[in-house]
């Protein structure tokens, strides 16, 4: 078994998890910004696909971001606690030990990533079936 199958073998939850996030926006966007009657308009659909990828993307934006350690410094001033007398650790010390505990769990952005591209086609598609 490659590295890639291994990878999809061990994170299908999340696949599925953001497919079903991207479905969600869909069926808002439809539920929300369609008429009654124009359900059956394919701009409708190329729209709700366009809005569903878009906000995968920005969401998997944020799970690199948190990868690389760009939220570490809200978890470290906001989210501890101040009584915690057990640790005395700096910030360096905190970056470095949350970079050490994040290394296994690297690619979790795969996923997002993957259905958000899955979308972002399909509004393509359907947006290049509306103009020819």
């Amino acid at each position: 078994m490659n590295s890639f199958t291994y990878f999809l073998y061990k994170n299908w939850i999340r696949f599925i998890v953001a497919f079903m996030i991207g479905l969600t926006f869909f069926f808002l966007y439809l539920g929300v910004f369609t008429n009654e009657g124009s359900w059956t308009s394919i701009i409708h659909y190329s729209n709700a696909c366009f809005m569903a990828g878009f906000v995968l993307l920005m969401f998997s934006a944020l799970v690199v971001l948190n990868f690389f350690g760009g939220f570490d410094i809200f978890s470290f001033y906001i989210l501890r606690k101040p009584h915690d007398s057990t640790r005395k650790e700096n910030f360096y010390e905190y970056c470095e030990r949350k970079k050490e505990e994040r290394k296994p769990n690297g690619l979790i952005f795969i996923p997002y990533l993957f259905s958000a591209t899955l979308y972002l086609i399909a509004a393509v598609v359907t947006y290049l079936v509306i103009i020819l």
